[in-house]
């Protein structure tokens, strides 16, 4: 897959796309294919360019309804919020024990 964050800020970046990247974004999270059709459509009449990119990012990596593989199992969870979790209850403890907590 190819990073959606990046793609937007490429679009902003190099094309001043600045006022598409909400329908970029939303093209990119479409279920349907004649949703995301439209929308490409619309992107590629609003600025022709910023469509010809797109298109040449090849859909099938950073659109949800062309992608080809499995996209609900990778675990996505960033550090902060495993360690978040881990520590729920233990995070109300005096400092010593909730050090003694994280140290096992």
């Amino acid at each position: 897959m190819i990073c959606i964050h990046h793609l937007l800020n490429n679009v902003i970046t190099y094309y001043h796309g600045r006022g598409l990247v909400d329908m970029v974004a939303k093209a990119s999270k479409t279920y349907r294919v004649t949703e995301f059709e439209g929308l490409l459509t619309q992107i590629s009449n609003i600025s022709p360019a910023i469509g010809v990119y797109l298109q040449d990012a090849n859909v099938k990596k950073w659109v949800w309804c062309h992608f080809p593989g499995y996209r609900y199992d990778i675990n996505t969870n960033n550090p902060a919020e495993s360690i978040n979790s881990v520590l729920r209850s233990p995070r109300e403890y005096p400092i010593i024990p909730l050090l003694d907590n994280i140290k096992c």
